[in-house]
């Protein structure tokens, strides 16, 4: 009977492990346990009597109900294992898809982020017709001071001094000179600033093809970005409705699993009675097996005197 009480201690271990109080029945100094340890210092003789008051076949009937109920504590432990392990990957799996929805929301705060200004270059309407006044200004303004000269020349009376003549021509050609250098001067400064806009237009119109560059890489991430959201919110979607299929399979396990705890329990509860029943058997044939000792010895006693 020491196995019995072992298994006994097992039992009450895992199911307090799985959430069922069992209250007494325990390896006190009344139960089959302490039976056990005090049969095994009893005589050969004493066991072959209290053989005779229990029967083996209800030790065998009682060992396979204690069999039988361990296999579907095993069950009931390898069902509840599976149901947290499946609980725990889901919860991972959300895990993860809230991590890359984290992410994607900061790709889309970068990029929507303030654009650079775009710098929309005018061409000057005055550059279009820099160079050819200044080309043509000068031949220009040169024949009309030759003209001016002329009809200067025309104008002087014939009595004039010819040294007053040739004067008022040296004059006159002094000034077409000076006239000539300084529009030559204004054409050279014309031509320079007139390749300056043009270096600079140039030049903002690469700005502005790395620029609509840039639009269309922006364009393509969020476009990829919108198709990833939208997996995304697909994966989260199917992940809700696992979630709450593998809720309503858990709770529907659950209940089963409760009924069958209850069930279990009540097994036990029966078959801790039926132990304690054994238990109260065996100490009456000790009783009886003392007090028949007993009688004995003084029928002894007697018969020697």
């Amino acid at each position: 009977m020491a196995a019995p009480g072992i298994d006994l201690n097992q039992l009450k271990a895992r199911l307090t492990r799985l959430g069922v109080e069992v209250r007494g029945g325990g390896a006190t100094a009344h139960s089959p346990h302490s039976a056990a340890t005090g049969a095994a210092t009893r005589t050969p003789e004493r066991k072959r009597e209290d053989e005779r008051f229990v029967e083996p076949a209800a030790i065998d009937r009682g060992r396979k109900g204690m069999v039988d109920l361990f296999e579907r504590i095993n069950r009931v432990e390898r069902a509840m294992s599976s149901a947290e392990a499946q609980g725990s990957a889901i919860k991972q799996a959300l895990q993860e898809d809230l991590g890359a929805l984290t992410a994607l929301a900061a790709v889309e705060e970068v990029v929507r982020s303030p654009k650079p200004e775009r710098v929309i270059v005018k061409k000057p309407k005055g550059t279009a017709k820099v160079r050819p006044s200044a080309l043509v200004s000068a031949p220009t303004r040169g024949l009309s001071a030759a003209v001016r000269s002329a009809e200067h020349m025309r104008s002087i009376p014939a009595h004039t001094p010819l040294s007053n003549v040739l004067a008022q021509y040296k004059e006159a050609e002094a000034a077409w000179a000076h006239d000539k250098a300084r529009l030559r001067r204004d054409a050279l400064e014309e031509r320079k600033r007139a390749n300056k806009l043009e270096l600079e237009l140039k030049r903002q119109q690469r700005v502005l093809e790395h620029q609509t560059l840039d639009i269309k890489a922006l364009k393509t991430a969020l476009k990829s970005r919108d198709s990833h959201i939208e997996t995304a919110t697909e994966r989260v979607r199917e992940l809700d409705t696992s979630l709450q299929r593998t809720q309503e399979e858990t709770a529907v396990a659950i209940a089963e699993l409760t009924a069958e705890r209850d069930d279990l329990k009540g097994m036990l509860m029966a078959a801790l009675q039926r132990l304690e029943a054994v238990n109260d058997l065996v100490q009456r044939a000790e009783i009886t097996s003392a007090v028949m000792e007993d009688k004995v010895a003084g029928s002894c006693t007697l018969c020697g005197h």
